[in-house]
């Protein structure tokens, strides 16, 4: 949660969420705990967990009286330019290494301002899914 106060802002974080298909396993996982930033500056948020078959990293944000989560962006194996959604590309982006043993993924706010960045920031972690693609016959 950032909020203003002072001209100060305050970015709480709560713990990592994670997804799970199926069967739930234990994951020992670690979120940046609270930051306290000024206006204009730059933070960048840390999540990692230990979880081998976990190589997707998902970040979220929830505004204050919102009840839905928005996606920032996601990363698979790796994060990419194209891993921010198209309207956190301004003062977002995501960094890190989803391919080591310990996965470790940075989401960087750029030029914090209240209005913009006021929110609970999660991150998540889960399987990669894959499907087959079906085959039409004639």
């Amino acid at each position: 949660l950032i909020w203003h106060k002072n001209k100060s802002i305050a970015l709480l974080l709560q713990k990592l969420i994670l997804f799970f298909a199926g069967i739930s396993w234990a994951v020992l996982i670690h979120q940046t705990p609270s930051v306290f930033v000024d206006p204009g500056d730059n933070v960048s948020l840390v999540c990692s967990h230990n979880r081998s078959d976990y190589k997707v990293m998902l970040w979220y944000r929830l505004r204050p009286k919102n009840t839905a989560l928005d996606l920032i962006g996601y990363g698979y194996n790796e994060f990419t330019k194209d891993s921010v959604e198209q309207s956190f590309k301004e003062s977002f982006k995501l960094e890190g290494d989803l391919k080591a043993r310990v996965k470790k993924g940075s989401l960087v706010i750029t030029n914090i301002t209240a209005e913009e960045h006021t929110a609970m920031y999660y991150c998540a972690a889960r399987e990669a899914q894959h499907s087959n693609k079906p085959t039409v016959r004639a």
